[in-house]
């Protein structure tokens, strides 16, 4: 049994993005974290999806972050243009579908709604590192930013969807 060795590159307040080293107290690594972050807090919402469609949405948005973080560790930001058509054709789509309308609500049931609701904050967060990210030259296309705009109304929109389709009163 061969044991692994661990290699605490960290420990020095810097992390290995892509091939730099990079302060993690930085922008950029917020931006990645806060990416990290919201894919994440999907993962538990498609734990509480019973909807296909829901589930699609969910599962391509988690997609969309883990590449944002590949592309920004790799200064990659080509085709990110399509990924904007994309979210926005989808968030008409809903919209447009299922007869939404905008309401400010207080996130709560059901649960994939809350969840919805609070990847929709975290994914606003990262919008904001993101502009901090290019303001400091970090990143070099505002086509990440415009990304996470667009996803957060896609996710604003899922979470409309599940409150319309299963009620704000109900628990699942």
């Amino acid at each position: 049994m061969s044991k692994l060795k661990r290699v605490h590159r960290g420990d020095d307040g810097f992390t290995d993005l892509g091939s730099e080293r990079v302060w993690k107290g930085s922008t950029v690594l917020e931006l990645v974290g806060s990416l990290d972050e919201v894919a994440s807090i999907l993962g538990v919402a498609k734990c509480y999806a019973r909807d296909e469609e829901v589930s699609k949405h969910i599962a391509y948005l988690q997609r969309v972050f883990l590449e944002l973080c590949s592309r920004i560790a790799m200064k990659d930001f080509s085709g990110l243009e399509r990924r904007i058509e994309e979210i926005e054709e989808a968030t008409k789509r809903i919209w447009e579908s299922h007869g939404l309308e905008f309401a400010l609500v207080e996130p709560g049931p059901p649960k994939l709604a809350a969840y919805l609701h609070l990847a929709r904050a975290a994914c606003r967060r990262a919008e904001r590192w993101a502009w901090r990210s290019l303001a400091e030259g970090s990143i070099s296309s505002k086509s990440v930013p415009l990304v996470l705009n667009r996803a957060s109304d896609l996710l604003y929109a899922l979470a409309r969807l599940v409150e319309e389709k299963w009620g704000r009163a109900r628990g699942g």
